[in-house]
């Protein structure tokens, strides 16, 4: 006996399948590409933000942020640490122009002094009181060297320069000598002075 089998129809089927393969790995290639492209370019609308954020930053204004989208992806994490450096960046600019006109205000003060002692002096260069007037211009040349001296210190306490220098100081210590200076004010003015540093009472 033999049998028989039309294997046309078999033929046909697979032809389909494959043209449909073909056509759906076309339109998933397309898909790709297009979904693809659309994250690139709104990636790069986000680089370029960035990198003008980042201009208009150097150009001077501090108060340029990028701001986060709602991506919350590594772009937005590195716009995030930009931000916060930014903010640090534009409190100390900040900190740095106040102490700039504190010191001005400062030394405007004694030097408009120094000066007019001075000009006295000059004007009576034989007055009886020009010794007086140096000693008084001394005093106000003092003053200004203190305050450099303070402004140098505080630079080099934030420069770190001075942190090796460093040494732990017992806290109790400063405050039992504080007490003792205090005592005395304190009991003349008829009331009394407690003291308590890990529970020991004086």
């Amino acid at each position: 006996m033999v049998v028989a089998i039309n294997l046309d129809h078999r033929y046909d089927v697979l032809e389909r399948i494959g043209q449909s393969y073909l056509v759906v790995s076309i339109i998933v290639s397309v898909v790709t590409l297009v979904v693809g492209l659309m994250i690139g370019l709104y990636n790069q609308r986000r680089y370029s933000r960035i990198s003008q954020t980042l201009d208009t930053i150097a150009a001077g204004d501090l108060s340029a942020r990028i701001n986060q989208t709602k991506a919350r992806d590594d772009l937005d994490l590195v716009a995030q640490r930009i931000d916060l450096t930014t903010v640090r960046l534009e409190s100390l600019v900040k900190q740095t122009q106040d102490l700039s006109a504190n010191i001005a205000h400062d030394l405007k003060t004694p030097m408009a002094r120094l000066r007019a002692r001075l000009e006295s002096a000059l004007i009576s260069p034989e007055a009886e009181d020009n010794a007086v007037t140096l000693e008084a211009a001394l005093e106000q040349i003092d003053k200004m060297i203190a305050t450099f001296e303070a402004i140098l210190r505080i630079a080099y306490l934030n420069s770190g320069e001075y942190r090796a220098r460093f040494q732990p100081l017992p806290l109790a210590d400063i405050v039992r000598e504080t007490a003792d200076i205090y005592s005395p004010v304190v009991e003349d003015s008829g009331r009394q002075l407690i003291l308590d540093v890990k529970g020991v009472q004086r």
